[in-house]
């Protein structure tokens, strides 16, 4: 279990890494 959450929040930092430039650029 622990290891599923660890795997959601990497998803979770890389979709942030670039969802948040991209908003700030447009």
């Amino acid at each position: 279990m622990k290891e599923i959450i660890e795997h959601i929040w990497c998803a979770l930092v890389i979709v942030f890494k670039y969802t948040l430039p991209n908003n700030i650029y447009n």
